[in-house]
């Protein structure tokens, strides 16, 4: 039997996986039309990191890939909290937008 996703819509899948002896949330997003898949995990801990706050209760409330990201390619994150509680986040590849969402509680 298939485990639910985490969000899904058209065009991507995220599935929430639970990981290693300290059950670590890891997140998966796999393209749809392609199959390729990222873990954005490591964007969630950053947010996590410099907000200082606890993500384990929040959900991914949108998550849109826009471009391509190589091997090699420098990302970089920029998040920002809005008045009404979402957490905006874009990733970034020198001036390119590879991916930008939100999350909330």
């Amino acid at each position: 039997m298939a485990r639910p996703a985490h969000f899904e819509d058209a065009d991507v899948r995220v599935d929430k996986l639970v990981v290693g002896p300290y059950e670590n949330n890891v997140f998966v997003v796999r393209s749809k039309h392609t199959g390729d898949a990222v873990l954005l995990d490591a964007a969630l801990q950053v947010i996590e990191r410099e907000r200082g706050i606890d993500l384990t209760q929040w959900h991914i409330a949108s998550i849109k890939f826009l471009d391509v990201v190589r091997p090699g390619d420098a990302l970089r994150l920029e998040h920002e909290a809005r008045q009404s509680g979402l957490i905006r986040f874009t990733v970034r590849v020198a001036d390119r937008t590879v991916a930008s969402g939100s999350l909330s509680l």
